[in-house]
């Protein structure tokens, strides 16, 4: 039976992981995987050594902060992978934390492939000597990053973007915004929900104050407890907290969305919905 490590830097990827992963069973049923993910991941069939949610940060100062963390949980995937040493092994975007794990398992003598890689072609081309260097293969979701990195020397396939397998086109376009109603979409880290949450609020009891006709549903995280959120969100401003099983039905049903800057932008354009993009960083 052969096994692989999935290692997932944050919830996006996590997601997207999960797709390949269930994709991957189908093809080879007795397929086992191990490593770094979160829930989506877990459903897929991944037993996670190590939790995504105590990595997923953002901006430099939380970067700086987790550092200690970080590397103490390189240490042990160090550990653990020499002594499973799976087949191979899949990294899930997240470079300034994945590029150290392709390192360890390269120095395992496993192979090394990436799913979502850097994007380089955008910053920092010069990274493209790591990927040479340690990476066996690389899966694309842009239809342009294939001629980029073959350019390079790279071998690379592209697959498209898992997030668009999941989206139910024929179903969603049947269903009908609730009039008035805003969707919430502070995102996944802490502390970006922590920074956005609040300002998502305030801008909700703007609009009350002029007297909007208008409810609004806070789309969360699975890893965002409601207590947590309702902490963060004004008291006098009625909102619903909910972790719907099925994200772009809950998305459609928003006549717009005011939404993290990140992978649930791109998820509320799937769905077809009007998006105000924000973020907030220390």
């Amino acid at each position: 039976m052969k096994t692989i490590w999935i290692n997932a830097g944050e919830l996006s990827g996590d997601m997207q992981a999960a797709a390949l992963l269930t994709a991957l069973r189908e093809r080879e049923p007795e397929l086992a995987a191990i490593g770094m993910g979160g829930p989506n991941l877990a459903r897929a069939g991944q037993k996670n050594l190590f939790r995504v949610e105590s990595l997923s940060v953002m901006g430099i100062m939380e970067v700086l902060t987790a550092l200690p963390r970080a590397l103490h949980m390189l240490s042990r995937i160090k550990k653990e992978m020499a002594r499973l040493r799976p087949d191979a092994v899949v990294l899930v975007d997240a470079p300034e934390f994945n590029f150290r794990v392709a390192k360890i398992a390269h120095g395992l003598g496993i192979p090394v492939y990436y799913f979502i890689p850097p994007k380089i072609w955008a910053w920092r081309t010069g990274r493209v000597r790591f990927l040479q260097r340690y990476v066996k293969r690389l899966f694309c979701i842009l239809p342009f990053e294939p001629a980029f990195y073959a350019k390079h020397g790279v071998q690379v396939d592209y697959i498209g973007n898992p997030l668009v397998d999941m989206v139910n086109w024929p179903e969603l376009e049947k269903i009908e915004p609730i009039k008035g109603r805003i969707g919430l979409m502070p995102g996944s880290r802490r502390k970006e929900v922590e920074a956005l949450l609040p300002e998502f609020g305030k801008a909700a009891r703007i609009l009350l104050q002029q007297g909007r006709d208008v409810t609004f549903h806070c789309l969360r995280a699975p890893n965002m407890p409601e207590e947590k959120l309702r902490a963060l969100w004004p008291s006098d401003v009625p909102v619903a907290f909910d972790a719907p099983e099925d994200r772009y039905t809950a998305m459609r049903r928003c006549g717009c969305m005011l939404a993290a800057s990140g992978t649930a932008t791109l998820e509320t354009a799937l769905a077809g919905v009007p998006t105000v993009v924000s973020y907030r960083v220390a």
